[in-house]
């Protein structure tokens, strides 16, 4: 049993490998990765059926030691601010088989 954050992005889907390559150089490996999320955001109603993907949101989800959270967030806050999409982070307990 460790204790992380749990983060959850929603991006747009043509922004959702440059989130995916910053968690790469943070040096979070495992994450979780839905396409086509429907929801209602800044940016409006988004349907998630896109045929190409202009419009479709993704969902990502990892988790991150403590010493790992304030540089990742200092990496994606720039990112996510330019792109649009939302960070969640909350206490999490990760429990290994």
């Amino acid at each position: 049993m460790e204790k992380v954050s749990r983060i959850e992005i929603v991006v747009d889907s043509l922004n959702s490998g440059r989130v995916v390559e910053l968690l790469a150089k943070q040096g979070l490996k495992g994450y979780t990765l839905i396409r086509g999320v429907a929801g209602s955001g800044e940016r409006g109603l988004q349907r998630g059926d896109d045929l190409t993907e202009v419009s479709n949101n993704t969902y990502i989800l990892t988790t991150c030691p403590a010493d790992k959270l304030e540089a990742f967030l200092a990496a994606l806050c720039p990112l996510l601010r330019r792109v649009g999409g939302i960070c969640l982070v909350s206490e999490a307990v990760q429990y290994r088989g």
